[in-house]
């Protein structure tokens, strides 16, 4: 691993600090005209980063320049290996400032009328709120494809830490440090950080508890993370009574035909399946899968889910073979139209359709579409990432061999 690093584990940590310190401060600037316009434009300033080229977080000195262009060109630079490296220059704008500036501004407005200025400071807060969560889900929500697609996590979760760290610095912001942890509590969650994203979540519900009294769609949403975190840790009892209270909130706000009360009731089923209790998490999926196909439609990625899940529970009981073969099929059929026909949950849902077929007993046909998922994962993920194992560990990829 060292030598496709080509640095040794000791000087790692040296080599992520700088760079990596200005990216974070541009996502977290307060001033929305000064962070990274998308996604990409995040990424691309990692990869320049990983390139030794100068970032566009970073102010370009002469120095910082000469340096990058050593680096790319160490055997050109090796008589002068000796020059000084440039120091990193502090941080320009601190989020405690922005947070000390704010509130002289509302203290200003408490004077002339204090009614007024609270809610103002509400509204601040919460488009503020708004605006950090928008810019960390666009430029996060590749997230999960990137690490389905068996993309190196190394350096975006060294920047989610990075982030996490300075969460301290918003208490004076419990809105925004709100859905900043939520947020990163999500990203966490899908790089299987299970224990980091619970931590997030629990911090996240115990903020809003104290902001919304009673019931409020973000306590619903903090107690749906929190809960598929401890869910993934085997937490279930815990979990199912977080589920629970989040659908009541959900179906009273929201009503019972809603994509976040499919949501809660998918999780749940999920949950109570873990728990064996298969009849309670049958009809908690069917219940999921109906609210799903009349909100979302039936060509949606989250129905595809809704009939893997339940195929995948119903599929051991004999009477239920022909109507798990036909959730399989058309889970095949929404993701291929959604993703094509090279994607990790294309080769999930052709795994799966062979485990229903190989219980009809067409072995042969079972075999040629477990082979073909398993093709698909080694083209996309490559024949010795982790991601892997769970094909691996099934009875019928040994006998492929």
């Amino acid at each position: 691993m060292a030598r496709h690093r080509q640095a040794e584990p000791a000087r790692l940590g040296t080599l992520l600090r700088g760079d990596l310190d200005w990216i974070v401060m541009k996502c977290l600037e307060k001033d929305r005209t000064r962070r990274y316009e998308t996604a990409n434009g995040l990424a691309m300033d990692l990869q320049r980063h990983l390139d030794n080229e100068p970032v566009v977080a970073r102010p370009a000195s002469t120095s910082y320049r000469f340096q990058k262009m050593v680096r790319r060109n160490k055997l050109a630079f090796a008589a002068a290996a000796a020059v000084a490296t440039v120091l990193v220059v502090g941080v320009v704008v601190s989020t405690s400032e922005a947070i000390r500036a704010t509130r002289a501004e509302h203290e200003q407005t408490r004077e002339r009328a204090k009614a007024e200025a609270n809610e103002k400071k509400a509204a601040s807060e919460a488009a503020k709120s708004k605006q950090v969560s928008q810019l960390l889900t666009e430029m996060l929500s590749s997230v999960g494809p990137s690490v389905a697609l068996g993309r190196d996590s190394t350096m975006l979760r060294e920047l989610l830490d990075k982030a996490a760290e300075r969460l301290h610095e918003l208490k004076g912001q419990p809105l925004v440090e709100a859905e900043l942890r939520t947020t990163l509590g999500n990203v966490y969650a899908d790089l299987a950080e299970f224990t980091k994203a619970a931590a997030m979540h629990r911090e996240a519900l115990a903020i809003r508890r104290k902001l919304h009294p009673g019931e409020h769609p973000d306590i619903a949403a903090s107690l749906h993370g929190l809960a598929y975190a401890l869910w993934n840790q085997g937490q279930l009892t815990e979990a199912e009574s977080l589920l629970r209270e989040a659908l009541a909130i959900r179906r009273k706000l929201f009503g019972n035909e809603h994509p976040e009360v499919a949501n809660s009731l998918h999780q749940l089923g999920q949950t109570l399946r873990f728990e064996g209790r298969l009849a309670e998490s049958e009809a908690a999926q069917r219940e999921a899968l109906g609210i799903r196909r009349k909100v979302l439609g039936n060509e949606h990625e989250a129905v595809a889910h809704s009939l893997n899940d339940l195929e995948s529970l119903i599929v051991t009981s004999p009477d239920k073979l022909a109507e798990a073969e036909a959730m399989s099929l058309e889970a095949l059929a929404i993701r291929r139209k959604v993703f094509g026909n090279l994607h990790p949950t294309v080769a999930e849902a052709l795994d799966n359709l062979g485990s229903v077929i190989h219980r009809q007993g067409k072995l042969a046909e079972a075999e040629a579409m477990h082979r073909e998922a398993v093709a698909m994962q080694r083209k996309l993920l490559g024949s010795e990432n982790p991601h892997l194992g769970f094909f691996r560990e099934q009875p019928w990829h040994r006998a492929l061999g």
